[in-house]
């Protein structure tokens, strides 16, 4: 019979022969407490031993087994530590390298006053962002760079925050392998070259009186004006740049060039006197000086005025390029996505203490009409707006005349009352409609019918609220009967509002003209709408005749043959 002890070896684990010499080592009763081990001191053994006593540390006095991990667990932290600076230091290396993939072109402004210096600064928390900031003047908010949770310059700061936290400092780091800080990083290289800088940038602009003059066309052609423009800044920035224009920034530059560009259109529309000075191509060789100048100017490095002059820019070529150029909403694009970068998009109350009261309100002003124009753009090429709900918390513009507050308010005044007729009131109003508008337009664009007649009514609802919350002095009436006060730009603001509220009414309800009857209530507002289209450019057309109301303004009409009134005839 097969004795127990002859199978006892087949339930063993087999040892590997470079195991069988190691000797297990139980642990040993400590004879001296945690504290005299520490101190290497003579302990009684008592609890508390009396040099835990002496000291005051009766609670900390404990007598636990001792093991070989002991000896060596002071040394085995600092070995972590060390491999975890050595790792920290690797995706430092790894991020710097996505954030700086190569070297920047130098910055022809380097030597302007107004433009110098660096715009990345080591940034702080701002809700679930980082806010970036670097003030340099008063222009147009300062150079502001903006970087969401998801960006690698966040990544690396939360590195460094680890870095911070494990206090790497006194060891650790592999040598020559400094650590990596944000303001050793430099951007990307722009795509577009930069060009020159001319030596001589008065030789490229007309005589100061004609620049004069057509500034003030520009200036008066309220329904042209933007809102961004702080006429009384631009004033005082105007006269420095006679003064010495060649330290003068070349993105300000570009913003002049624009606004020339625009009170060329509206002088050679009117046939002003001074239309006679300048050729008809004069609106595109000024948008092309606007452009060489933003080229120039390096507009990418998210610097003062960027956002500005490339919206204006934009906006000028809107005016007098008659076709539908696919170019300005593709530029308008971009003019989106730097401001996104710069933090327009987010109220200024987020962005901290490094922007005055008067930049944060010049801001609110340029998102405001980066909405509007986003969605003006997009209707007429028939693509979605760039700009999505829900991602801007940008307070609307307060109501204010430019006279009501300059860069030297400590705080601004409290806003009019929606009444006042200032240029602001008009582009709220704008806004608000457009707000509804891209609602409209994206359903639409999907061509999606069950989903349109989902939301049919409630976005037919929200449209008339807003159209009926507009200021009395911004609604439709009629010219001969009850606006023989008004100024021409005023009609002409009243009629573009109109037209926005009547054309989002066609554009909601378009699609239910061929369907069955049971739509006939919807075919019923898109016949309607578009008739009301069409009698507004019977009786603006009569008042733009000569002698009428708007005999110098009919070239505003002209230009919505092709968009408004030929969309509510189809």
């Amino acid at each position: 019979m097969t004795k127990f002890s002859d199978l006892t070896s087949r339930f063993r684990v087999a040892v590997p022969n470079h195991d069988r010499t190691r000797v297990s080592k139980r642990n040993r009763l400590a004879v001296s407490c945690s504290n005299c081990r520490t101190r290497r001191t003579k302990c009684d053994r008592k609890q508390p031993c009396d040099s835990c006593t002496k000291r005051s540390m009766d609670s900390s006095c404990s007598f636990t087994p001792t093991t070989p991990r002991d000896k060596h667990e002071a040394t085995r932290a600092v070995s972590r530590k060390s491999e975890a600076a050595r790792r920290l230091q690797e995706l430092e290396c790894i991020v710097s390298k996505l954030i700086q993939p190569r070297s920047e072109p130098p910055d022809d402004d380097a030597n302007n006053t107004s433009s110098s210096g660096s715009s990345h600064i080591s940034s702080t928390p701002v809700s679930e962002a980082h806010l970036m900031a670097g003030q340099q003047g008063s222009g147009a908010g300062g150079d502001i760079g903006y970087a969401g949770s998801t960006n690698w310059r966040s990544v690396l700061e939360s590195i460094q925050g680890i870095r911070a936290f494990l206090d790497v400092n006194d060891g650790g780091l592999s040598e020559g392998t400094p650590a990596v800080s944000l303001s050793d990083i430099q951007e990307p290289a722009s795509d577009f070259t930069a060009s020159p800088a001319s030596s001589r940038i008065v030789d490229e602009l007309p005589d100061r009186p004609t620049v004069d003059t057509l500034l003030m066309t520009y200036f008066n052609a309220r329904f042209v004006t933007v809102s961004f423009i702080h006429a009384n800044q631009f004033h005082r920035e105007y006269d420095a740049f006679w003064e010495n224009p060649s330290s003068t920034p070349h993105l300000w530059i570009s913003l002049l060039c624009s606004m020339l560009c625009l009170g060329s259109v509206v002088a050679l529309a009117r046939k002003d006197p001074i239309a006679t000075l300048l050729d008809k191509t004069a609106p595109a060789i000024y948008a092309d000086k606007a452009w060489k100048y933003l080229v120039s100017g390096q507009y990418l490095k998210q610097k003062s005025y960027a956002v500005e002059a490339l919206l204006i820019h934009s906006y000028s070529k809107y005016w007098f390029t008659t076709d539908q150029d696919s170019d300005i909403w593709t530029n308008l694009g971009l003019v989106t996505r730097l401001a996104q970068n710069m933090g327009y998009h987010r109220d200024p109350r987020w962005l901290g203490s490094n922007l005055s009261p008067f930049q944060g309100e010049m801001r609110r002003r340029t998102w405001n009409f980066i909405e509007v124009f986003d969605l003006l753009a997009s209707l007429q090429l028939g693509m979605p707006p760039v700009i999505h709900e829900g991602e801007f918390d940008a307070e609307p513009p307060s109501n204010l005349h430019d006279d009501d507050f300059d860069e030297l308010s400590a705080t601004l005044p409290p806003s009019r009352s929606s009444s006042d007729c200032t240029y602001v009131a008009y582009m709220i109003c704008k806004a608000r409609i457009s707000a509804v508008f891209r609602k409209i337009l994206r359903v639409v664009l999907m061509s999606d019918l069950e989903r349109l007649v989902q939301v049919v009514e409630s976005l037919n609802m929200e449209l008339d609220q807003v159209h009926e919350s507009f200021p009395q002095r911004f609604r439709i009436r009629p010219i001969k009967s009850s606006s023989f006060t008004d100024q021409p730009f005023m009609i002409v603001q009243r009629l573009l509002l109109e037209l926005l509220y009547l054309k989002a009414k066609c554009v909601l309800h378009r699609d239910f003209l061929s369907l069955p009857d049971e739509y006939l209530e919807y075919k019923g507002r898109a016949r309607n709408a578009a008739l009301r289209v069409l009698e507004l450019q019977y009786e603006y057309h009569n008042e733009s005749q000569l002698g009428g109301r708007l005999e110098r303004e009919d070239w505003v009409l002209t230009g919505l043959i092709q968009h408004d009134f030929l969309l509510a005839a189809m």
